[in-house]
């Protein structure tokens, strides 16, 4: 999911003519680093979110022993998290981008 993400944000500025003096293996390492923090924003903003619901325990207890149910867990415990998990990437990729 946030490898996807962030080869697709990478694409998105090779369209708007930045990164052509980049290599394909470079394209490729940028969005892998991309990836890893995007993933570590996604899990600080979940778990802010779950610490106001009083419900950070069992949120790293989903993320130790059960990532399988984790999506399916936060869309029953987040209020609209569809929309949340898109304000996360969106406020990652202005964070990380400038974008």
């Amino acid at each position: 999911m946030f490898l996807e993400a962030t080869r697709y944000w990478v694409k998105e500025l090779q369209h708007k003519g930045k990164l052509t003096d980049k290599s394909p293996d470079e394209l490729e390492q940028m969005a892998v680093e991309l990836s890893v923090k995007l993933e570590e924003y996604y899990y600080e903003q979940i778990r802010d979110q779950m610490e106001k619901l009083g419900k950070s325990a069992e949120l790293e207890r989903m993320i130790l022993y059960d990532t399988q149910y984790l999506s399916k867990y936060l869309n029953q415990t987040l209020p609209a998290f569809p929309a949340f998990k898109c304000e996360i990437f969106e406020n990652a990729k202005k964070k990380f981008l400038g974008e």
